[in-house]
């Protein structure tokens, strides 16, 4: 194989993985009980992503807000790790995101539909 058609299989799956990757991140946005689901199954296609990130993703806001802060303290204080990547993740760790982050998750988009 050629440099040049090395290049371009490289960018092409490059390519599919940013789209796989996306389409989770508009799944996870627009039901966030698919958190559920992904932190159970641990697709393939996000297997490299922080637990973390993905709870930020089904979420309004992002990783620096005060509710992501404060999920995270709560996560240390119970000795979670939120930034260990959804395909190494513990049980326990799965676990606690769903239990934790999904309330935490369902109260922030309550809190966004009150504001708007």
């Amino acid at each position: 194989m050629s440099p040049e058609e090395q290049r371009a299989e490289a960018l092409q799956a490059a390519n599919v993985r940013r789209v796989e990757v996306s389409e989770w991140k508009r799944r996870l946005k627009r039901n966030p009980h698919a958190v559920r689901m992904a932190l159970a199954n641990r697709p393939a296609e996000i297997a490299h992503v922080p637990i973390v990130e993905m709870l930020a993703w089904a979420r309004v806001g992002g990783l620096r807000s005060v509710a992501m802060e404060e999920l995270g303290r709560q996560a240390a204080l119970d000795g979670v790790n939120l930034l260990v990547p959804l395909g190494r993740a513990s049980v326990k760790t799965r676990s606690w995101a769903v239990e934790h982050g999904l309330r935490r998750v369902h109260a922030l988009r309550s809190d966004a539909k009150v504001a708007a």
